[in-house]
Parts: structure tokens; sequence; C-alpha cells
């Protein structure tokens, strides 16, 4: 049966509605901080992988974080948990993951690039075509040293160096054209 509020201690009282204060302000910084991180750091188009690296480091954080808050239950009290070890285990798996993840967009954006490099024509085009390989190569140089795909990333980098130049050629060429006509 609950205790009636005259009854309650009313050091317990203040402590309960400080947690629950800082749960929901943390939820809402959760919820909103990273949104409001994308669009200020996507806003002006440049430097966009390392921008989507770092808000993804981020993300991770603000991740462990929930974890730690839903660890904490209404009273103050901790909850059975899993130890340090394994949170920094799931951390380093998701972090994995998510490496894996820009390892194959990168490759998918290689992939895209071969694709309109067969028909690109206008400028606006190859500076496209320019655009995917660029993204690919900085995608590939951000894998860090110490994850598995390192040394392909860093491969396929370098392969992808003399595309990018083949279609920032073609740019400027389709450029001079369209300036005389």
């Amino acid at each position: 049966m609950p205790v009636p509020w005259f009854d309650r201690d009313p050091k317990k009282t203040k402590q309960e509605t400080n947690l629950v204060l800082t749960l929901f302000l943390g939820s809402l910084a959760l919820i909103f901080f990273p949104l409001f991180l994308l669009y200020f750091l996507l806003r002006d188009g440049k430097n966009v992988p390392q921008k989507i690296l770092l808000i993804v480091c981020i993300l991770a954080v603000s991740s462990f974080i929930s974890r730690k808050i839903e660890g904490i239950n209404i009273l103050g009290e901790k909850t059975p948990e899993n130890s340090a070890s394994e949170s920094i285990e799931n951390v380093l798996a998701s972090s994995d993951k998510l490496i894996d993840k820009a390892y194959d967009d990168a490759l998918e954006s290689a992939m895209r690039a071969a694709e309109e490099t067969q028909t690109a024509k206008t400028a606006s085009e190859w500076e496209y075509v320019a655009a995917l390989w660029r993204n690919s190569i900085t995608q590939m140089k951000l894998i860090p040293e110490s994850h598995e795909k390192y040394h392909a990333a860093q491969q396929k980098a370098v392969e992808y160096e003399p595309n990018l130049e083949y279609a920032l050629r073609n740019m400027e060429k389709a450029q001079e054209i369209e300036s005389i006509e």
C-alpha cells in the first residue's frame, strides 16, 4: 500500500523528485541532442564523412549513457546489471558494427560512382561522380587501424584515387566545353 504524502520522508521525496527530473531531462537530451547535432554539423555539406563519424561516436556514447540510466530504478537503487567489462564489450561490438557499416557504405558509394561514370556527360554529373569517389575514399581512410578491415580499406582508398582524378579531369573538361557553348 502506498505511503500517504504527509507520512513520507521529505529527504526521500526530494531525492525521488530530483531523480525523476534528471531521468526526464536526460531522456530528452538523448533524443534531441543527436538530432540537433546532426542538423548543425551537416547543414553546410562540408566534410560530411568526418562529421558522420563524429555523430556515430556521440550516438555510441549516448547509447552507453542511456543503458546506464536504465540500470537505475525510480528510488535511485541500483538494479542488477552487467559487469563493466560486459558493458565495454557491448560498446565495442556496436562500434565494430558501425565500422563495418561505414566500410560497406564506402563500397556501395564506390559501386554507385562506377555506375555513374558510365553515363556522366555534364560537369554537374562528373562533379557528382567525383563526390561519390571522394566520399568512398574518405570513409575508407577513416577505418581505424585496429579494425580487421583496415588493410582492405586502405588498399581500396588507394585503388579509388585514380578514379577520383579521372572524374575531376572529366568535370574540368565538361566545364570548359559548357563555358564555350
